[in-house]
């Protein structure tokens, strides 16, 4: 055996606490689909646009943020083994499926309220957040996928294209075309 291998952790302990996690995120991502996708869209009682929408953000980013430690953990500190693989798999996809909400949350009251540059900045993000989880579900499978220096690559390339981009102008643009012209009247 592989002398790294030994001073690692039993994989049946952390396949036993990782399958618990699918089993919430199975439940979750099936709320999801079925009352938000499904549901047309409608908003739960009691909740705005943008509190549903900021709500929704920011438990994404912790839940993204934690299951990245997980994987990343799991990786490093657990022996590999093909069912541990397949389980983070599973907790990747349904990172796939929160940063989906998160989108559709955001289009909701982007669509109630129209762009501003925060708004852009947080559908930016998601676009970029699911760009580098598929070098977090990579890494999984491949062992000697350079994370790190894709990392890097998604973030700059990111960067590059929101400047090219001139989100100001897009948030201009946005505005313009969803401005009542019904009271402007001609000279």
């Amino acid at each position: 055996p592989d002398p790294a291998n030994r001073q690692k952790g039993e994989p049946v302990i952390a396949f036993a606490c990782m399958s618990t996690i699918c089993a919430v995120y199975l439940l979750f991502c099936g709320i999801q689909i079925i009352y938000l996708f499904w549901g047309k869209g409608s908003l739960p009682q009691g909740y705005t646009f943008s509190s549903y929408a900021r709500q929704g953000f920011f438990q994404l980013l912790l839940v993204a943020f934690l299951n990245l430690i997980m994987v990343l953990c799991c990786l490093k500190y657990i022996r590999p083994h093909k069912a541990l693989h397949v389980v983070l798999t599973f907790i990747c996809l349904c990172t796939y499926v929160m940063i989906a909400s998160a989108w559709y949350r955001m289009m909701l009251y982007v669509g109630e309220y129209h762009l501003t540059y925060l708004r852009l900045m947080v559908l930016w993000f998601l676009a970029m957040l699911s760009i580098l989880m598929i070098g977090v579900t990579l890494i999984i499978w491949k062992t000697k996928f350079p994370l790190f220096s894709y990392s890097l690559a998604v973030v700059s390339a990111f960067y590059i294209g929101l400047l090219w981009a001139r989100p100001g102008s897009i948030v201009a643009w946005d505005y313009v075309n969803h401005m009542d012209t019904s009271h402007i009247t001609e000279n």
